[in-house]
């Protein structure tokens, strides 16, 4: 399992196959169940910390404290992260999110498409919304 600063980590039950998904988001799909995120309005609740097969128990990362997530486009240091297609993130600024979105975090570092990195994880809502 990876380790993370500050954070908790529960289990839940793979809604499909996790290999090579370490630090994607997931969400609660089913009872103790979480799957990989699919887009912008999806509701995650943590990160993967080990690869497991589908209906395997697996270690999930909270979304608060240190954590690292993977890149799902070119992210700059301090912006606000939210979930992207296929379990990764991508960085906005507040003024451009819909009431429907709910940040997961802000970035602490600078990452290209595809490379894992660290962000303080933390719910961050529209202004407004």
């Amino acid at each position: 399992m990876a380790s993370y600063e500050s954070a908790k980590s529960i289990t839940l039950t793979a809604g499909s196959d996790f290999t090579g998904d370490i630090y994607k988001l997931v969400a609660i799909t089913g009872d103790d169940t979480c799957d990989v995120v699919s887009g912008l309005t999806d509701m995650a609740v943590g990160v993967i910390a080990e690869e497991v097969t589908s209906g395997r128990s697996c270690g999930i990362v909270l979304l608060q404290g240190r954590v690292k997530v993977q890149a799902g486009g070119n992210i700059t240091a301090g912006q606000i992260l939210v979930p992207a297609a296929d379990g990764q993130v991508t960085g906005t600024a507040i003024g451009s999110m819909s009431a429907d979105v709910l940040g997961v975090g802000i970035a602490l570092e600078a990452a290209a498409d595809g490379q894992n990195f660290e962000m303080l994880a933390m719910p961050i809502a529209q202004s407004g919304a």
